[in-house]
């Protein structure tokens, strides 16, 4: 039978008393530690201490403040911080005072001239709309080079109206590329002689 690597190395902690007795402590002691993220103007640094002695704990790791990637939160519940070399694999640490931790983290990332905004689902789901209006209104130009008719201009104008529409509506600056990108295509020799 097949044993994940989770199973055999719970089967090999079980093995003898030294390595069930390790495999406790470790057990143990992380319920005993509390984590803490304190924020500099250089690093991120996670403390470990244990609940029972607060007067000493252990930096798990100080990364630069500039290898920050993205930032996301849960009121009151999650911070989950992104870093560049891994974007996709966050550290989350569950934080009652989440918005808290990010205000002060968002606060360091200004003074480094770092620009963010809060996006929520619906401009989230904005943006990816108006990025497939975008692919659409790249094949529709390429589909009239080969037939150009008025109803085909029609159709690429109402793509790059609600493309802006869409990126507008999330606050992206986006909408005025997608109008500049129209005005050019009207201006094309293709799109005036039509």
């Amino acid at each position: 039978a097949m044993t994940t690597a989770a199973e055999k190395e719970e089967q090999d902690a079980f093995k003898s008393p030294s390595s069930m007795f390790r495999s406790f402590t470790q057990s143990a002691q992380r319920v005993l530690e509390e984590s803490f993220l304190m924020i500099t103007e250089t690093h991120l640094i996670e403390v470990r201490a244990s609940k029972l002695n607060m007067s000493t704990g252990k930096v798990c790791f100080a990364i630069p403040i500039d290898m920050m990637a993205k930032l996301k939160f849960r009121r009151q519940e999650s911070v989950s911080l992104f870093f560049k070399p891994q974007p996709d694999d966050p550290l989350i640490y569950m934080c009652p005072d989440s918005g808290d931790a990010v205000h002060q983290i968002q606060a360091v990332l200004k003074r480094h001239g770092v620009k963010g905004k809060h996006t929520n689902a619906a401009a989230h789901r904005a943006i990816n709309e108006a990025l497939h209006l975008v692919q659409d209104i790249q094949t529709k130009e390429l589909a009239l080079k080969h037939d150009p008719t008025v109803e085909r201009v029609n159709d690429i104008m109402d793509l790059y109206r609600q493309a802006a529409e869409r990126f507008e509506v999330a606050g992206d600056i986006r909408h005025e590329e997608v109008v500049t990108h129209m005005r050019k295509f009207l201006a094309l020799p293709l799109t005036t002689s039509i």
